[in-house]
């Protein structure tokens, strides 16, 4: 499973990626680090508090797009690298997932991720790394400000640069050229 779709990576490969990570997060990178994924579609009644990762893909689709989300009660903290304020609402099966589970959906609503980047997988897994040790003692603004320390508000050429470092400690092939 990778972690977008062929018309995205076609789409990628015309543009100049040299400095970012050359291949897309996949599944083996996210259990690697101790995480389970599932695709958008494919996700379970509950789950117990941890970090996990989903793509927006359906479960018979190679990829689109990744998220990951922290549950920490009371709150499901939905973390999407484009922001919320890009669709105005996490995806239904996320909000679906919180309802069921009695939880408070929390999302961060500005984009950290380039529109024109393929690094979503790398801002989800980072974001579950930094969250990792405060599951069970999450709130809204310790997620927010996790994430806003990671990358700040808006999309950065520095974070390329963080996620490339960040890929290189972790042992995800990355080319060397920065």
């Amino acid at each position: 499973m990778g972690g977008e779709n062929s018309s995205n990576i076609n789409e990628a490969s015309k543009r100049n990626f040299s400095n970012y990570p050359n291949h897309l997060i996949d599944s083996y990178d996210i259990r690697k680090h101790g995480y389970k994924f599932f695709m958008r579609n494919n996700l379970p009644q509950s789950l117990d508090n941890g970090c996990y990762m989903y793509n927006l893909d359906d479960k018979n689709g190679q990829g689109t797009h990744w998220e990951c989300f922290v549950i920490s009660p009371p709150y499901l903290c939905n973390y999407d690298p484009f922001g919320s304020k890009m669709r105005q609402y996490p995806t239904r099966e996320i909000e679906a997932l919180a309802k069921r589970m009695n939880l408070k959906l929390i999302t961060v609503p500005y984009a950290q991720q380039h529109l024109k980047s393929n690094l979503c997988g790398y801002y989800s897994l980072y974001i579950c790394d930094k969250c990792k040790p405060h599951v069970g003692k999450l709130d809204p603004n310790k997620f927010k400000e996790i994430v806003y320390q990671a990358f700040g508000p808006s999309p950065d050429k520095e974070d390329v640069k963080k996620l490339t470092n960040y890929a290189k400690r972790e042992h995800i092939d990355i080319n060397n050229s920065i």
